[in-house]
């Protein structure tokens, strides 16, 4: 009986084990995105910076530039 439980223990463990090895292994499309004001002089600031993934970096490199008395602010990804 002892071995039978420490058998299915043993089982029930390398499965758990294996699942977060196969989990750790899918791919993310991820990126560092930088928000950037460019003044009307060309100077550049980074206003904030994040890392995003999936959705959230496709919604960051489809965002327009947005131009408000000649300052731009735009997302870079890379």
């Amino acid at each position: 009986m002892k071995k039978r439980l420490l058998s299915i223990i043993s089982v029930i463990s390398i499965i758990f084990v294996a699942s977060l090895f196969f989990h750790s292994c899918e791919l993310e499309d991820c990126a560092t995105c930088e928000q950037i004001r460019t003044d009307t002089d060309g100077t550049k600031t980074i206003l904030q910076t994040v890392t995003a993934c999936d959705e959230e970096l496709k919604a960051l490199e489809n965002e327009p530039p947005v131009t408000i008395g000649g300052v731009i602010t735009e997302w870079v990804c890379e």
